[in-house]
């Protein structure tokens, strides 16, 4: 490629076609060729967007997941911590309960003890 038009015109058509990452290296040679730098040829590249969009859709994809992660932890976190408060409240039912019954099962013995010992005590006067 002696000549700089066709040189460029190859260049151009290579940034249209998106062959420039394919063909780097052969694609700097080019640029050399017709006369630009290698900072010239990053500066296509970027006229191109091709940096860019790969950024934006890196981007877009990484919100997405950092959305997904976030969604999924509230849930697991509402589900986790609304079972346990459940159970803490059952418990705390069952315990009062069971406070109750005993507190009950103490009246019962204590009068069964008092019903217990008067017939003794009458059965012993008899």
């Amino acid at each position: 490629m002696y000549d700089k038009a066709s040189a460029m015109d190859l260049i151009d058509r290579m940034m249209h076609m998106n062959i420039s990452r394919k063909t780097y290296e052969a694609g700097l040679e080019a640029m050399i060729e017709a006369g630009y730098t290698r900072n010239g040829y990053m500066y296509l590249i970027h006229i191109n967007y091709e940096n860019v969009i790969n950024i934006v859709i890196g981007l877009i994809l990484l919100l997405l997941l950092i959305y997904g992660l976030v969604h999924c932890y509230r849930i697991g976190r509402k589900d986790c911590l609304g079972s346990l408060k459940g159970y803490v409240r059952e418990n705390g039912i069952l315990k009062e309960q069971l406070n109750k019954e005993h507190e009950y099962n103490i009246c019962q013995y204590k009068k069964m003890q008092a019903v217990c010992s008067s017939r003794i005590i009458i059965s012993q006067a008899e």
